[in-house]
């Protein structure tokens, strides 16, 4: 059914998918030892910074309303918040250093920083 040409074709391909899989998983696990933080921004001023290391729960009142923030397992995410759209909170969990989170009717921007030597040398996803 099966000519020898057509194996070594199927095995090439599927070596192929499998070698574009490892290389895309290293790339993205390449800066995870980063010291990475949450900086919260309110109107463009920087009003707290919380590593990723550590759990926390909190509330963050901005722009005549609320944003409660939860930091856990490396990640930083608005759990809940009383904008109209909540598309703050549908941004989920983030953790990559240079990913953020807007929430525009509040004014509130949570960016994740990492190690600035690190983060320049890393490949970033436009690169890659």
């Amino acid at each position: 059914m099966f000519k020898r040409l057509d194996v070594i074709i199927i095995v090439a391909i599927m070596a192929l998918a499998l070698s574009s899989l490892a290389v895309s998983a290293v790339v993205r696990n390449m800066g995870s030892d980063k010291a990475a933080y949450a900086e919260i921004y309110i109107d463009g001023e920087l009003e707290r910074a919380v590593s990723l290391d550590e759990e926390a729960d909190f509330t963050v009142e901005a722009g005549g309303g609320y944003n409660r923030v939860v930091v856990e397992d490396g990640s930083v995410r608005i759990a809940d918040a009383d904008c109209g759209a909540k598309v703050c909170v549908h941004c989920g969990r983030q953790s990559i250093p240079g990913s953020m989170i807007a929430c525009l009717p509040h004014r509130l921007v949570i960016k994740v920083t990492g190690d600035s030597e690190k983060e320049e040398e890393s490949v970033d996803a436009i690169a890659y």
